[in-house]
This record gives C-alpha cells, sequence and structure tokens, in this order.
C-alpha cells in the first residue's frame, strides 16, 4: 500500500482519482495522529 503512494508521489501528474485518494489518505493519518496525541 505504502508503495503504492510513494509511486503515485513520484510521478508528476496524478489523476483526479489518485489525488483525492492520497489526500483521504493524508486525512486519516492527521486525525489519527492528531486523537492519540491528545489521548
Amino acid at each position: 500500500m505504502i508503495w503504492w503512494i510513494v509511486a503515485c508521489l513520484h510521478r508528476t501528474q496524478l489523476t483526479e482519482t489518485e489525488r483525492y485518494q492520497i489526500s483521504s489518505l493524508k486525512k486519516a493519518g492527521f486525525s489519527q495522529r492528531f486523537i492519540a496525541e491528545s489521548l
């Protein structure tokens, strides 16, 4: 899964779907980190 994100980030052009999925994953990661830090 991680390799797919890295591969997408290394490409200069992303499709809208890829861009949306990556942003969703980033938001999920940030929210999990925030929750973990606030506990």
